[in-house]
């Protein structure tokens, strides 16, 4: 016997036909390209609109598959330069005399298993990343395009804030529900060597609905 034929002998057969074989492979590589077009897409925008044109086309055309399968994910958010965290602060008040409360989401304390607490720390990043200002910034006055993009994405973010109030006027009973947004900031090299903690008070500062967002302070 020949040294191809026992090759051949000791190879067992695929119980896979080529059309089947061929079909599938397709599929990975529809699929692996939708992997690939998203973060793809991403990574080559600056804004709205403003990705390279190969791959605004390829978005449309897997758009629906896309966000079918949830592949459209908030990339960069760990890396390369992850940016603060935010938290929501909620001060609850009540009618039957009790004093008043405070609660943070997320808080990993409370929220277990971890999958919970991350379904939180998503709705509060949710909650910020909407965010509008209550007053139209100066520079955008008397352009209409631009106002009715800012009242627009500020009814977006009231319609959001006020579904956490009522959420949480119903689950704790209260008849106020105050919700401040908060920053997490991450510590600065300079302070991680000095011994700072990741959960120090001094990296958590409220942002109030009317208050604009300044840099960060870099603590002695």
């Amino acid at each position: 016997m020949s040294r191809v034929s026992k090759t051949a002998a000791r190879s067992p057969a695929s119980p896979w036909r080529p059309g089947r074989r061929v079909f599938v492979s397709l599929l990975l590589l529809f699929h692996l390209t939708a992997v690939f077009t998203a973060p793809f897409t991403f990574a080559t925008s600056s804004g709205p609109g403003t990705a390279s044109p190969f791959a605004i086309r390829a978005m449309n055309a897997l758009r629906a598959y896309i966000d079918a399968a949830y592949l459209n994910h908030g990339y960069f958010f760990f890396a390369p330069n992850p940016g603060p965290s935010h938290l929501m602060r909620a001060r609850l008040e009540f009618e039957d005399g009790r004093g008043a409360e405070e609660v943070i989401f997320p808080d990993a304390r409370r929220q277990r298993p971890r999958l919970l607490y991350h379904r939180h720390f998503m709705l509060s990043e949710s909650l910020n990343s909407r965010y509008a200002p209550p007053v139209p910034p100066p520079e955008i006055v008397g352009d209409r395009e631009q106002m009715d993009a800012w009242r627009e994405a500020r009814r977006q973010y009231e319609l959001l804030r006020d579904s956490y109030r009522r959420h949480l006027r119903t689950v704790y009973d209260a008849s106020r529900v105050d919700l401040f947004r908060v920053e997490h900031r991450q510590p600065t090299p300079f302070e991680f060597e000095q011994g700072l903690r990741l959960d120090d008070p001094r990296l958590y500062r409220d942002l109030p609905d009317d208050m604009a967002v300044e840099p960060a302070e870099v603590l002695p």
